[in-house]
């Protein structure tokens, strides 16, 4: 044997028996390894094994509360009062961030003009407020919400009614003043209040408002999967599944993108703005392996039909799939006989734009209860393809129930405003570079806006009023005025245009309101008079008085009513709000100056604000649609000559001027 052989073979034996010396001499034994805990494994049916909900948890699935102190300005003396001295400090501060300051012109022009920040929240033309918002779960920049606000001083005259919200910065949490912690700021919120002029549960206050859709995220807040077993490689095959589901556009972030082997970050995608709970739900269904969705699609309805209890499981699991994969074998139980199979198959068809489940959403739209037709119409809007569809969302705007009627509205104006979108979108290509609008998708994303002429299959023809509100026409029905609560502020017109009686003599909130026509041919003339205002000293100023003259119809009624005169628009009208406004037309209804039936959305920003405060939604998903159906509040015209019935509870409130402040 070599020498160097020799001595490597020494060498090791004698690394061997000083390791045994060593190890004999030093410690008995080895320190014992940790041992490995058992992974973890879910108990859920085998149908929906190696979908993400099975082996991950979606983190910050809660509305998010966000809050702040702001200031509501533009108001006829009705606000004012004392403060507690910690908000008073927090508003000086914010009014001297903003450069408010004797002197300065920053409030030139308004009541509010040289005055300090303690003079201008003691003044009567402002009040001071708390701002509240519900922001849905991994709601993306720039997504809209509504608002909630509630004056800090409550004393008797304080009226919110007519005034503007300063834009606002909320952030995570209860509002905080100066001194206190402060949380993220995620959310900013500005617009015109509306203060609700309908009775709720007995109980009128005018010191409380909202702003509709007057929020906007700022900074969104991305979800987070929390894996059950950490594993970098299993973390990147979901992130590679839900990447391939939710593709987006080229150049686009993606859906989600991985942050450690436990936790990877999810952000809701551009297309799912308004609906975020349709992406949660489709998120933590989708298969984590790709390799075979043929087979995973033939799985899900095998299940369908021998489980139907998982149903809307199996549903969602279809819709998650490529389209190419799912949509064959999800038109085999169309018409299945139970109905809960059936709902989820035509749910998981209409968002994956399927032509063939039209007919049997036609047929479930015709059929039913009105809560199932309503949602069969919904989801017939969500289709993009065949002409028959338009026609038969329009038969609905007849139907004797007011739900059907809305649903169809509501799918009707949603396909006008994706045409109105998508017409604006080719004109903007054909234009010079030069003349393009700088950020296009701001359009699309509040294409609500944009003017609908009527002139397509959908029937629906919108302005936009003053910058107010949208006034909505759309055929179809008898005559119906239906206002919105939630999201935009919307005045919809539905059947022939509802006219006013003529001849009238109507006046309303201690002849503030008036409307006369002389005869059955006359246009009515109206005098509005503004709340009076309270100056510095306390006295009392005149609310100024606008007349004119308008057409008799309730649309052009609508517009002329909410109409501002400016220089650069001198049109007639009465510079109502949209509350007030809203409350005019109900106490016309009411008074029988419009044979139409009048509707209105209730109310539940308060109780949603409430059960979040309370921590009561736990639900692992939002409401879907079929869950959380619109509730309206239905006020009847009133009869040609109706018997005299007792005096009922007001249901408008009053606009009455201040008191004259002591």
């Amino acid at each position: 044997m070599p020498m160097i052989a020799r001595w490597m073979v020494v060498s090791a034996a004698c690394v061997g028996f000083a390791a045994a010396v060593v190890g004999g001499w030093g410690c008995a034994s080895e320190p014992p390894k940790p041992k490995k805990a058992p992974p973890i494994v879910r108990n859920v049916p085998d149908a929906l094994r190696g979908t993400v909900a099975s082996e991950a948890s979606l983190n910050r699935v809660q509305p998010v509360i966000v809050s702040g102190y702001g200031l509501v300005v533009g108001l006829n003396g009705t606000g004012g009062g004392d403060l507690p001295e910690r908000i008073a400090a927090t508003m000086e501060r914010e009014l001297g961030l903003r450069k408010v300051a004797k002197g300065n012109d920053t409030l030139a022009g308004t009541p509010l003009a040289g005055m300090s920040p303690r003079e201008v929240l003691r003044s009567p033309y402002v009040a001071v407020v708390m701002v509240y918002g519900l922001v849905a779960p991994g709601a993306p920049e720039g997504a809209a919400f509504d608002i909630f606000v509630s004056a800090i001083s409550r004393t008797p005259d304080m009226s919110l009614e007519g005034g503007k919200l300063w834009t606002t910065d909320l952030q995570i949490g209860p509002p905080t003043a100066f001194g206190g912690e402060r949380t993220k700021k995620i959310a900013r919120a500005s617009g015109p209040i509306f203060v609700n002029p309908f009775v709720e549960g007995g109980r009128v206050t005018r010191q409380d408002g909202r702003v509709l859709g007057g929020g906007r995220v700022t900074s969104s807040l991305p979800l987070e999967l929390i894996l059950d077993n950490e594993s970098h490689s299993r973390a990147t095959s979901i992130t590679r599944a839900i990447n391939a589901r939710f593709s987006g556009r080229t150049g686009s972030e993606p859906t989600a993108r991985g942050r450690t082997g436990r936790v990877i970050d999810v952000t809701v995608p551009p297309e799912y703005r308004d609906s975020a709970s349709e992406f949660l739900n489709l998120i933590t269904h989708v298969q984590i392996d790709g390799t075979s969705p043929e087979e995973y699609a033939r799985r899900y309805i095998r299940t369908m039909k021998e489980q139907p209890y998982l149903a809307e499981e199996m549903g969602w699991c279809l819709q998650a799939l490529p389209r190419r994969a799912a949509v064959p074998f999800l038109r085999e139980v169309y018409d299945w006989p139970d109905h809960g199979v059936r709902m989820a198959a035509l749910r998981a068809g209409a968002g994956l734009n399927d032509p063939l489940s039209a007919s049997a959403l036609k047929r479930l739209a015709s059929s039913g209860s009105p809560g199932q037709r309503a949602e069969a119409i919904a989801l017939m809007g969500k289709l993009a393809a065949g002409p028959t569809i338009d026609p038969a969302l329009r038969e609905h705007l007849e139907a004797p129930e007011l739900t059907v009627r809305v649903a169809a509205y509501e799918a009707l104006a949603d396909r006008a405003e994706r045409i109105a979108a998508r017409r604006w979108l080719e004109r903007q290509e054909t234009l010079p570079v030069s003349m393009r609008v700088a950020d296009p998708d701001a359009i699309v994303r509040n294409r609500a806006e944009l003017t609908l002429s009527g002139d397509t299959p959908q029937g629906v023809r919108r302005r936009v009023i003053d910058g107010k509100f949208i006034l909505d026409e759309v055929e179809g029905g008898e005559p119906l005025i239906y206002v919105t609560q939630q999201g935009r502020p919307r005045v919809v017109l539905f059947g022939p245009r509802p006219t006013l009686t003529r001849p009238i003599t109507f006046s309303a909130w201690n002849d503030r309101l008036m409307v006369v026509a002389d005869s059955a041919t006359d246009r009515p003339r109206l005098m509005y008079r503004h709340a009076d205002q309270i100056d510095a000293e306390g006295e009392r100023l005149p609310g100024a008085v606008l007349t004119g003259r308008c057409e008799p119809d309730v649309a052009s009624l609508v517009a002329f009513m909410a109409q501002t005169p400016t220089p650069d628009d001198p049109r007639p009208g009465l510079a109502m709000t949209y509350s007030e406004l809203v409350g005019a037309l109900h106490a016309m209804q009411q008074a029988g100056a419009i044979r139409a039936a009048f509707a209105v959305e209730e109310d539940v920003l308060r109780a949603r604000l409430l059960a979040a405060t309370q921590d009561t939604m736990a639900e692992e998903r939002p409401e879907t649609t079929g869950q959380a159906p619109t509730r309206i509040q239905v006020f009847e015209p009133k009869a040609e000559e109706p018997p005299k019935p007792a005096e009922p509870a007001p249901m408008v409130v009053p606009l009455p001027p201040p008191a004259r402040k002591p």
